[in-house]
């Protein structure tokens, strides 16, 4: 934990939560190999563009379709 984190911010939570907090930031510190989400989606899309990205309410949207919607998204 950051010296500026306020353990009694976690006062209003249960005591598993509460633990489960706690535990989450302790390990290892990771450098992911992307700048920026975007540029990780944009990879798996040309390494898997078929492959299910999310899911929700019974839809799916593959790696592809969700690059290609963020793409209009941006103006691309």
């Amino acid at each position: 934990m950051t010296a500026s984190f306020r353990l009694s911010a976690l006062q209003g939570l249960a005591t598993a939560d509460r633990i489960l907090f706690q535990r989450f930031g302790s390990g290892a510190t990771v450098t992911p190999s992307f700048r920026r989400i975007h540029h990780a989606i944009e990879d798996q899309a040309i390494r898997c563009p078929t492959a299910i990205a999310a899911e929700h309410l019974g839809g799916q949207l593959t790696y592809r379709e969700l690059d290609e919607r963020a793409d209009r998204l941006a103006g691309c």
